[in-house]
């Protein structure tokens, strides 16, 4: 896993720039594009691909694209596992765990609530015999090492991943990353109308 290869081949644009993040090993590569929140990692059969998505521009299908071309380029590695994790970041109208406290909470409940210590819902089930879906919603993380700064407290992030665990060579797995969008269809537009970016 390189960059020119991944350019070369299609699998990321070329006007994605210089990786900001690149560790190669025999068990684990890693490769970041942080101008597009986008990340790559692979450990021996297992594959995955990660982008964080800003508010208003949710279009996952650079993800997609990169995930797909990627298996079909690399036809001949005999990938058992794969996710695709599209997170979703959005505004709310107040900070983040106050946020969720007030969507989960009755207007008297948040009224004699006390301060958030912690916040998040998490949800996982399988949609397909060897597939899973996991949707994690929580204040997005801010400060050093994230691609929210402190100024933006009102965020929150839905966090979306869908893995697949396949049998060796399995023939259909460019047809699973592709029917990703519209897994993620109901949960797309259910955030959009929750932290109201159309």
């Amino acid at each position: 896993m390189n960059d020119d290869f991944l350019k070369i081949n299609r699998i990321i644009g070329h006007t994605w720039g210089e990786p900001s993040e690149f560790i190669s090993t025999p068990p684990y590569s890693t490769i970041s594009y942080q101008a597009k929140n986008f990340r790559i990692s692979c450990q021996e059969e297992r594959l995955q691909f990660d982008q964080v998505l800003s508010p208003g521009d949710w279009d996952i299908s650079e993800l997609v694209e990169a995930a797909s071309n990627y298996v079909g380029v690399l036809r001949h590695v005999q990938y058992i596992s794969i996710g695709v994790n599209a997170i979703f970041s959005g505004t709310t109208q107040t900070e983040g765990s106050e946020w969720i406290k007030s969507e989960l909470l009755s207007e008297s409940m948040v009224r004699r609530a006390g301060h958030v210590a912690s916040a998040g819902i998490r949800l996982q089930l399988a949609i397909d015999p060897g597939s899973s879906l996991t949707i994690m919603v929580e204040p997005a993380p801010r400060g050093e090492g994230s691609s929210i700064s402190e100024q933006e407290s009102n965020q929150v992030q839905f966090q979306t991943n869908c893995h697949r665990t396949l049998s060796s060579g399995h023939p259909e797995l460019i047809e699973l990353i592709k029917s990703t969008p519209e897994d993620l269809k109901k949960t797309k537009e259910t955030i959009e109308k929750t932290v109201g970016v159309a």
